[in-house]
């Protein structure tokens, strides 16, 4: 190749370099807990509840122009989800539902994000509940202005894929199989 020619090509890698996103593109967030929230609506008895889990963590790694190269872990307490009446939060930590003695955590793993356009973005990844894991895509919408990022996102799991809701509770007769979890993070951006 002539030294010119050489140079050129150089040239071109460098420009490119500079304007593609890499993996280095991708920032780590530290989500604020007081601000966040991850919680769940279902119906008993045709009657819609609402809850949430108390206590979780959030490891997230995201460039709205790199998705690809993000990745994310979030750590739920099961033994904290309440839902806002004496019988039903009782229930909840029991064998019968998410058992929280003998599985003490769900934890959602992207292991990459997709962008879906403007600021809707999906997590690629998995749900371990009840020591079963399945696929599962989050779609969220990602908001980013002075260091801070706002994540909110919905997705309906079917309670019984996960073992939730055992014995009698197995059918929708008193509570309702589909379960809508929503996903409101706030987060700022960790400094190298």
């Amino acid at each position: 190749m002539k030294p010119k020619m050489h140079r050129r090509m150089g040239a071109l890698v460098l420009a490119a370099g500079l304007i593609l996103p890499t993996a280095s593109a991708a920032a780590t967030w530290k989500i604020n807990p007081a601000e966040s929230l991850i919680g769940f609506s279902d119906t008993q008895t045709g009657t819609e509840f609402t809850g949430h889990f108390n206590k979780f963590t959030a490891q997230v790694v995201f460039s709205a122009h790199a998705p690809a190269a993000g990745h994310a872990r979030v750590v739920i307490d099961t033994c904290s989800a309440r839902a806002g009446d004496p019988q039903r939060d009782a229930a909840m930590p029991g064998p019968n539902w998410f058992s929280c003695k003998l599985f003490p955590e769900a934890v959602f793993t992207a292991s990459h994000f997709e962008a879906l356009g403007g600021d809707k973005f999906a997590a690629i990844g998995t749900l371990s509940l009840r020591n079963v894991t399945k696929p599962l895509t989050l779609p969220f919408t990602y908001t980013e202005h002075g260091g801070q990022a706002d994540i909110a996102g919905q997705v309906t799991l079917k309670r019984t894929d996960f073992g939730v809701g055992q014995g009698a509770w197995a059918n929708d007769s008193w509570v309702g199989l589909d379960v809508l979890v929503t996903i409101r993070l706030t987060a700022t951006k960790a400094t190298p």
